[in-house]
């Protein structure tokens, strides 16, 4: 794999060539590759804050500092090995400062006062009701999508509520070699 950076600001983008669109990516070879243009900041490949989406999105990424639309909506992201199941093959990898990404629920109490639950649902407005009573779920996400409440949207569901420039570190695009 051969890395070449395209910028350095405001976050490096790095375009790392892969032999063929049949090629799997291997996760080691490319943090290596990635590592090998630039240097240390290439850890952050190392965490859970990956996200792979078809490379088409590059632009309206290098537009709004992340690809989903609004910028407050719940992304999926994980360590870089289960965000290269996603994507396609030509993928732009986003990876994010877990610190700036805020989960898409959070767990409360059923007799939180209606005054805390206002102002959880400004974030988080659905809520859904534990079946003993006595805990709400509140989520980004709708009641009809059958991820809330799942391990799924406790393992990978996150959102950013401020600057997803804040929030984004480097990233890179893998593509067909020419």
């Amino acid at each position: 794999m051969l890395a070449t950076v395209l910028r350095r600001t405001p976050v490096p983008i790095v375009v790392v060539e892969q032999e063929s669109p049949a090629s799997a990516v291997d996760d080691d070879q490319l943090f290596h590759a990635v590592q090998n243009v630039l240097g240390d900041s290439a850890e952050a490949l190392l965490f859970e804050g990956c996200r792979a989406v078809p490379a088409d999105r590059l632009a309206y990424v290098l537009e709004h500092g992340v690809d989903v639309d609004p910028t407050t909506a719940v992304i999926w992201v994980n360590f870089l090995s289960k965000a290269l199941e996603y994507g396609g093959y030509a993928k732009l990898i986003e990876v994010f400062d877990l610190e700036r990404l805020e989960l898409t629920f959070r767990e409360v109490p059923a007799n939180t006062t209606a005054e805390d639950l206002a102002v959880l649902a400004e974030s988080h407005p659905t809520r859904l009701t534990s079946e003993d009573g006595e805990m709400l779920w509140l989520s980004r996400l709708s009641a009809s999508d059958r991820r809330i409440s799942s391990p799924y949207e406790v393992a990978y569901g996150r959102w950013i509520p401020a600057n997803p420039w804040a929030a984004l570190l480097p990233r890179c695009l893998t593509s067909a070699c020419s």
